[in-house]
């Protein structure tokens, strides 16, 4: 529905090469977040039927499409990821998103689109070869997981009245063996 990522068009090569770049930025262990101001089944449609969408859930840590304000949406993905304000690197197309974020948040590192949409995926390799020197591994990989996995058992905790109401439901069994020397 109109989504170019065919790299049949120039302009979809350019957003084709963009996840590209965001995906190796995802094996070096960067934690890659959406805020967009969308509906989120259309996004979610995009990620699960475009055929040329490279990005999917599992590299995804929070996706935050909605129709709250960015700023609001960066705040609390920095409350659920237990992470500072000055780890966050938003980058949007709008300018008025740019410096809503500016003002807002000033500790987020903001950035724009290029003008000229060939300057986007450079924007990307300067910021993985340079600034993110991390190397690749599957343990910076598996950063996203392991944020996913204590999201879901935060969520899970925070749906019982009381601690011990949900330390009972995690079945935990422990085996004390006392032995005498």
């Amino acid at each position: 529905n109109g989504v170019e990522m065919s790299t049949l068009t120039s302009k979809g090569s350019i957003f084709k090469e963009i996840q590209q770049e965001v995906i190796k930025l995802w094996h070096k262990g960067v934690i890659i977040c959406i805020a967009s101001k969308n509906n989120a089944d259309d996004v979610q449609e995009v990620f699960e039927q475009h055929p040329d969408f490279l990005l999917n859930d599992s590299h995804i840590t929070l996706n935050y499409s909605n129709w709250n304000n960015k700023p609001e949406n960066v705040e609390e993905m920095a409350q659920v990821l237990n992470l500072g304000l000055d780890s966050f690197l938003f980058v949007d197309d709008s300018s008025f998103e740019v410096n809503m974020m500016r003002e807002s948040l000033p500790n987020v590192t903001v950035h724009q689109v290029p003008e000229k949409l060939d300057d986007y995926p450079l924007m990307f390799r300067e910021w993985s070869n340079s600034f993110l020197s991390l190397e690749s591994s599957s343990s910076n990989a598996a950063k996203t997981m392991q944020y996913k996995e204590q999201f879901a058992r935060d969520s899970a905790k925070n749906s019982f009245a009381d601690l011990r109401e949900y330390l009972r439901s995690l079945n935990i069994v422990i085996d004390v063996e006392f032995c005498c020397y």
